[in-house]
């Protein structure tokens, strides 16, 4: 056997064997800070998105040209 090939198959390092060894260990802080955000953020954005709907909906026929064209957008 020719000494410069290796003896084992597959020649992968053992980091690719064994993936369970090599978990990054704060792969847990990203979805933890999503799960505490979330709560305060849906109801925040909730609230804003129907602000945005009273602010332009008292306009009736007296609208101006661009609020109508970016509301058709």
């Amino acid at each position: 056997m020719n000494p410069q090939r290796p003896t084992a198959w597959p020649p992968y390092p053992a980091a690719w064997r064994n993936p369970g060894e090599q978990r990054d260990r704060t792969a847990w802080i990203a979805p933890t800070v999503a799960t505490v955000l979330l709560p305060v953020l849906v109801p925040a954005a909730a609230f804003l998105g129907l602000l945005s709907v009273m602010a332009t909906d008292s306009c009736g026929t007296d609208c101006s040209r661009a609020l109508t064209t970016s509301l058709t957008l």
